[in-house]
């Protein structure tokens, strides 16, 4: 394996970066402090491998903590989702774009009670977006689905069933098979 040079995108970027390549396209996700109280989503778009970077672009825009963005790319299908605490809840929030970033469609909220997503994924229209819910005293793992490429969701479908809990789940996608792992909570 070769490595080419690094290269630095941002030096401003808190919390976890993310990426995501799907030809020659290659996507990354940052996650900037923009004032002492609030971080906000960004990408940065290379369409040449890397080469070269477009300018940033601003995914999230609200006050309170928004973070931890998942990337997926399908053709000119951008995906996002990440965690926002804008209504003082953490939450899931999802974005997506069919040109390549040149237009994006709304911020969606995914869940309305306190949660937490590190994943998106696509495959033909399915994108699937896994989280994590606080439910009275412990997290279980959910799953939000769309069949039409990101314009609509359904509600979130419960996955796990555990009293100890169950979190960080990661998935992927082949056709109608799904695969997926995540932690669960054992008594210490």
């Amino acid at each position: 394996i070769t490595w080419s040079n690094s290269f630095c995108l941002d030096t401003n970027t808190v919390f976890w970066p993310g990426i995501a390549v799907n030809g020659q396209m290659v996507v990354a996700t940052l996650n900037k402090l923009v004032t002492p109280t609030n971080t906000e989503v960004f990408i940065m778009i290379s369409l040449d491998n890397g080469v070269t970077w477009g300018p940033e672009i601003q995914i999230s825009n609200a006050d309170g903590r928004s973070e931890d963005p998942a990337v997926a790319l399908q053709s000119s299908q951008i995906h996002i989702s990440w965690n926002d605490k804008r209504t003082g809840t953490m939450e899931i929030y999802y974005r997506r774009s069919l040109d390549a970033g040149a237009t994006w469609g709304p911020e969606t909220p995914l869940t309305n009670s306190d949660s937490y997503s590190s994943m998106v994924s696509i495959d033909g229209n399915h994108v699937d977006v896994p989280c994590g819910k606080t439910l009275n005293t412990h997290i279980e793992v959910y799953m939000n689905q769309s069949s039409d490429s990101g314009a609509t969701f359904g509600a979130s479908q419960q996955i796990t069933h555990d009293s100890l809990g169950d979190a960080y789940p990661y998935l992927l996608r082949n056709g109608m098979d799904l695969y997926m792992v995540y932690m669960q909570f054992t008594s210490i």
